[in-house]
């Protein structure tokens, strides 16, 4: 017999078996509950984005176009504006806002009229329907109301970029007056320009009845760190009212007074008088200033600072890296106003002191050679090692201390010179040899063949390295002891030298190291009749600024910075024995240990760029 069960009658015996189940197996029927819906996954979020953006400065490239997502596209509407001195509604007044494609895709057009391709910002709102932007004609900022109304927004800036010292800049535009001065600035290419030979011209010019200035800053942060502008024109030919800038600026650090630290040379207003000053801002604050008068006739002139977090170290020379000329002035700032590193930019600008046209109602123009940053870290301290002329073998060890080598390897032939340095600018030092008139660098010390191969000099020459030019790579040089004659390049391959001098009697040893620690390599001799040691703070011609007595007849040199501060200073080496000091200075040894044969060759660098 078939029995046919209703729908009704199987969902009244489910219902019954639960309740049997729960019951027969103890628990709580009270509790049961059937499952309730669970809450839908979060939609995604809304979103805008430009796809093409018109090339700053050009007037033909109008249109800006982008795109919506995770949005309706008939619900929701796009606001445009840009900012020329001040934010403007875009395309129109009468027309605020922009359609949606079906795709999510949608364009607009932003140069109107007036200077509208200078804009150095762009924003754009996605608003729903019936919202109605707030119309902009040069306000700022933009009112909050546009970020509470829309479900996205998009910002960027947008500058004229030039390329100078190997790195990217933007040029500031602004036809508003706007700090410093406040002044107008421009971008135009016959107001800011890099030429053939690199060097960057900024310029103070009288148009339409205004006074633009210019003002270039990295588009990439830049912190703790050496930061040098080399100048190719005259100080004392700059109008009284006009102010050469060259510094950090944070536009988001108003806390810390904008990580500002500045080199600048002006006399404000002044006829007379100091034209030079060093800033640790705020620079109304007693201790944060330091002026100076820069010598008449000088033309190219070095001008850097070092950033640290406990002192921020000023200095001005004449001349350029590695033949720097006499030291200008000099200061070190270590109050309570030293801005921690962040987001900041290196900047140079050349401005109007309070926006007040040149005295002389004459156009202006700065030359800029060259500037370079190099990062600030942590001074490793450097350890030695030995080069075996016989059989070309190097030992080096991570220590200062009696042991056995961390690594041995050969690299060389029986008769060449070891000469190792930061050939790649990574940190870490690594080996090379001199072999009649041939560099043979290497980028790892490791087996293997050389990485870099070149002439420079000639038999008979002693190879040195060092950093020269700051730029944190180690370059070579050569000491010439048949009469006492160095010949320094700023780059590891052929060509003629950058620096050429003369130090020291025939039969010295050159040697090299930052005797002062202000970030740029020089050189020395060491005298092996009698153990004296003579050192100099500048590559060029002169007398030595250190003179001592260490080690003994027949000893050879080793410099390095063995206790981590960022100053290199004297060692030698006798018969498998190092005798290392943490100072230029007459004493004895402050640490000895063995390491090596009678008849090997020291060498010094940080093998393992561990502190």
């Amino acid at each position: 017999m078939n029995i046919v069960y209703s729908h009704r009658t199987v969902a009244r015996l489910f219902f019954l078996f639960v309740f049997v189940f729960f019951s027969l197996n103890g628990l709580n029927t009270g509790s049961f509950s059937i499952p309730t819906a669970r809450a839908a996954p979060p939609l995604c979020t809304p979103t805008i984005t430009f796809t093409s953006v018109p090339t700053f400065g050009i007037q033909n490239e109008k249109v800006l176009s982008g795109s919506v997502s995770c949005v309706a596209p008939a619900s929701f509407k796009v606001a445009v504006y840009i900012y020329v001195s001040g934010w403007w509604t875009k395309p129109t007044f009468a027309n605020p806002l922009t359609n949606i494609g079906s795709n999510g895709n949608w364009s607009t057009t932003i140069v109107t009229g007036g200077v509208d391709e200078l804009a150095t910002q762009i924003a754009a709102f996605l608003l729903p329907v019936g919202i109605n932007p707030p119309p902009m004609g040069g306000a700022q900022p933009l009112p909050q109301e546009l970020f509470d109304s829309s479900v996205a927004y998009r910002i960027i800036d947008r500058y004229r970029t030039i390329e100078f010292s190997g790195i990217k800049w933007n040029v500031k535009s602004s036809e508003a007056k706007v700090g410093p001065g406040p002044n107008y600035f421009s971008a135009g290419e016959n107001d800011v320009w890099v030429d053939d030979s690199g060097q960057l011209h900024l310029t103070i010019t009288s148009r339409n009845g205004k006074w633009y200035c210019t003002e270039v800053f990295t588009q990439a942060p830049l912190g703790y760190g050496i930061y040098t502008f080399e100048l190719g024109s005259p100080v004392e030919q700059l109008d009284k009212n006009a102010v050469l800038g060259l510094f950090t600026w944070d536009d988001n650090a108003p806390q810390q007074n904008y990580r500002e630290i500045d080199i600048e040379l002006s006399r404000w207003g002044n006829s007379s008088g100091d034209d030079a000053q060093y800033v640790v801002q705020p620079y109304s604050k007693v201790g944060n200033i330091h002026r100076f008068t820069m010598p008449s006739g000088v033309v190219n002139s070095t001008h850097s600072f070092e950033w640290n977090s406990d002192h921020v170290s000023f200095s001005s020379y004449q001349g350029y890296p590695p033949s720097l000329g006499p030291l200008i002035d000099s200061w070190t700032y270590t109050g309570p106003d030293i801005p921690p590193e962040g987001a900041g930019n290196a900047r140079i600008n050349l401005w109007l002191n309070n926006g007040t046209p040149p005295s002389n109602g004459q156009n202006m123009e700065v030359v800029i050679k060259a500037f370079d940053h190099v990062p600030f870290p942590i001074p490793n301290a450097d350890t030695t090692g030995v080069f075996r002329p016989s059989d070309g073998l190097l030992y080096l060890k991570n220590t200062n201390e009696p042991g056995f080598a961390d690594i041995a390897l050969n690299f060389g032939l029986p008769g060449d010179y070891p000469v190792v340095g930061d050939w790649d600018g990574n940190g870490t030092v690594t080996i090379g040899v001199y072999r009649q008139g041939y560099f043979y660098l290497k980028n790892s010390n490791t087996l293997g063949f050389a990485d870099v191969v070149f002439a420079f000099g000639q038999t008979g020459d002693q190879p040195i390295a060092g950093d020269w030019d700051r730029n944190g790579i180690d370059t070579i040089g050569v000491y010439r002891p048949s009469n006492g004659q160095f010949l320094l390049r700023n780059s590891n391959d052929e060509g003629l030298a950058e620096a050429s001098f003369f130090l020291g009697n025939v039969g010295d040893v050159g040697v090299a190291g930052d005797w002062n620690g202000d970030g740029f390599d020089t050189t020395g001799v060491f005298r092996p009749s009698n153990g004296v040691i003579f050192l100099k703070n500048s590559n060029k011609d002169g007398f030595a600024d250190i003179a001592l007595n260490y080690g003994l007849p027949g000893d050879q040199p080793v410099m390095g910075d063995w206790n981590h501060d960022g100053i290199d200073t004297i060692g030698v080496y006798r018969n498998g024995l190092f005798y290392l000091r943490n100072s230029n200075t007459n004493g004895f040894a402050d640490i000895i240990f063995a390491l090596g044969n009678p008849g090997d060759m020291p060498i010094a660098g940080d093998w393992d760029r561990l502190p």
